[in-house]
């Protein structure tokens, strides 16, 4: 028997095919089939699954692990692992990447990844932020960025990049007076 805690999640591998009620669908000769080769998580959240549950036979656990929190202004990097259709209705295809903002309690599924959590980025003042595009793109002030481009951005404060954003370096201002550079 498997008992996962509130704020847990396991890992299973060739789980049972269920009906759109949740239940078992079994095949002719009485053996409930198999999704082969497949994975599903399962969470403590599930009515299913809250109460202790059983492994069926050929189902094999992988593993228990914590569900992740996005903590609040923070960003959630998310990376599609096949195609699929979310929960807002929108395909997404292997390789697509989004961002979820935080604060949020994220809930994985077998299509997708948690690839990191990106934090803020602060600019003090006399002091840029060094980006580059990824890919081309719309920048944070609507300006359109080629692939490579690079650009600064010098406004005090948070900052944190978008999808099809890195980050390339803090740049320094310069002081320069009559007798040094500093």
């Amino acid at each position: 028997m498997i008992k996962l805690g509130q704020y847990q999640y396991c890992e299973i591998k060739n789980p049972v095919v269920r009906d759109k009620e949740g239940n078992i669908v079994f095949d002719k000769f009485g053996q409930a089939k198999v999704n082969q080769g497949d994975s599903e998580y399962r969470n403590g959240d599930n009515a299913l699954y809250s109460e202790p549950f059983p492994l069926h036979p050929n189902e094999q656990l992988i593993k228990i692990l914590d569900i992740e929190t996005i903590p609040r202004d923070c960003f959630g990097k998310i990376v599609s692992l096949r195609e699929f259709t979310d929960a807002s209705g929108k395909k997404r295809f292997a390789g697509d990447e989004w961002l979820i903002e935080g604060p949020k309690t994220y809930i994985p599924r077998v299509e997708e990844r948690l690839d990191q959590i990106i934090k803020p980025i602060i600019i003090e003042l006399n002091c840029a932020l060094r980006l580059r595009a990824r890919r081309a793109c719309v920048d944070y002030h609507g300006v359109e960025r080629k692939d490579k481009e690079e650009w600064l951005i010098r406004t005090p404060g948070f900052y944190i990049p978008k999808i099809d954003e890195e980050v390339v370096d803090i740049v320094k201002a310069l002081t320069i007076t009559e007798t040094k550079i500093a």
